[in-house]
């Protein structure tokens, strides 16, 4: 979900985040937690993709139209080189505000490593 938000890690987080396409890319295997905030002035739904996968989905009603937050988490046990991302499908009428007064964000961090 590339645009307003950021990937917000420790530094030397134990991957790479792509802030064109939105996408963490796992270097070190483990299990990693994951958590958003996204800011809508509409109706949304997100999902929490792992490599082309739906592993979290969120959905929430504003009829009203005034900014809101939409947040959600949840830990995935990574391979090395899985990607994971967040995602919306504007044609379903999701709409994340991107504009300067608020904005989005996708982080993550390492829980455990896998052992060796």
């Amino acid at each position: 979900m590339p645009g307003n938000q950021g990937y917000r890690g420790p530094n030397g987080s134990p991957g790479t985040y792509n802030a064109e396409t939105g996408q963490f890319t796992c270097r070190v295997p483990g299990v990693y937690y994951f958590a958003f905030q996204v800011i809508s002035s509409g109706n949304l739904c997100l999902s929490l993709i792992r490599n082309e996968r739906k592993e979290l989905g969120v959905c929430d009603s504003n009829s009203r139209g005034i900014l809101q937050v939409n947040s959600g988490s949840g830990v995935l046990q990574l391979a090395k080189n899985d990607q994971v991302w967040l995602e919306s499908d504007p044609r379903q009428g999701n709409r994340v505000y991107d504009g300067t007064e608020a904005d989005s964000v996708f982080s993550g961090f390492l829980l455990f490593p896998e052992n060796q």
